[in-house]
């Protein structure tokens, strides 16, 4: 799963949750222990070398980040995911670019179920941390080499500020990798017509804006993006109609990101673009 999209138990509205007090979360506690109530098994970790169709969209995920990774962060530095619950991307960047797992995530299941996903990669799990983004422990601050996140930012109302948390963590000259969903493209659109109340949960930020986010938080730009050119089954169709009807959406998406991914490899010329592209990238620089 190259996203988290899990099957959401129910989708009403449960309000703005303030963490810290003053950090507006607009999915909240609430919505995420559904969202995780309905996760059966545990995710494998992302592995690039498996070939299959499923597996389209994390192998152009993987082509970016071999492609940057290495050449801004050191071979056994420390990375850190933000809003790491049932994380398969710790594991990867753990194998793929030899660098110490960490994470960060305010639920206790999340992190229980990141620590078992590691121990089942023969990886540590000595650090995975329960706690909030805005107060977390002391001795986390300015200690990591990398710090990602994938589909966290654009839930708090103040982007630039939820950036500048999390950047806190980084040490001089660490980067930081932020993807997010592209709300303002086919897959927000999508997103709205199926799950309007899923949708109320994101900020629809563009790239111009997420850049934005980042500057506004005193950092270097290094790289900025959309990427993957396509994936139909990354919208979240929370209770849109019967169980029955969603899976059928479900599969005919997967299906039809793996037919244009394999005419994709096969070398039908495409590219990532503000209209399709199903996720946003900003990779910048601590000073």
């Amino acid at each position: 799963m190259t996203y988290k999209a899990p099957v959401i138990v129910g989708d009403e509205p449960e309000g703005l949750e303030q963490n810290g007090g003053t950090h507006c979360d607009k999915a909240g506690k609430v919505y995420w222990e559904k969202t995780w109530r309905g996760t059966t098994k545990l995710p494998l970790p992302i592995n690039p070398r498996d070939t299959t169709w499923r597996n389209y969209v994390n192998r152009e995920l993987h082509k970016f980040f071999a492609g940057c990774v290495p050449s801004i962060v050191s071979r056994h530095g420390r990375v850190l995911e933000i809003g790491c619950a049932y994380s398969a991307w710790l594991p990867y960047f753990a194998r793929e670019f030899h660098l110490e797992p960490w994470g960060l995530d305010y639920l206790d299941t999340g992190c229980a179920a990141s620590r078992e996903i590691l121990r089942r990669a023969n990886l540590p799990v000595d650090h995975i941390v329960c706690g909030d983004l805005f107060t977390p422990p002391a001795g986390m601050l300015g200690i990591f080499d990398l710090v990602i996140s994938f589909g966290l930012v654009e839930h708090f109302l103040d982007t630039a500020d939820c950036v500048r948390a999390c950047s806190r963590f980084l040490k001089p000259h660490g980067v930081m990798i932020t993807v997010i969903p592209n709300m303002h493209g086919a897959t927000g659109l999508l997103q709205k017509l199926m799950s309007p109340s899923i949708f109320d949960k994101h900020v629809p930020l563009d790239l111009e804006q997420l850049v934005h986010s980042h500057r506004a938080a005193h950092l270097i730009e290094l790289h900025a993006a959309y990427l993957v050119p396509f994936n139909f089954g990354v919208v979240n169709p929370g209770t849109f109609a019967t169980p029955l009807i969603r899976t059928v959406i479900s599969k005919c998406g997967n299906g039809i990101t793996a037919l244009i991914g394999a005419l994709h490899e096969a070398g039908l010329p495409l590219k990532p673009n503000r209209f399709t592209s199903p996720f946003i990238v900003c990779v910048f620089q601590n000073s």
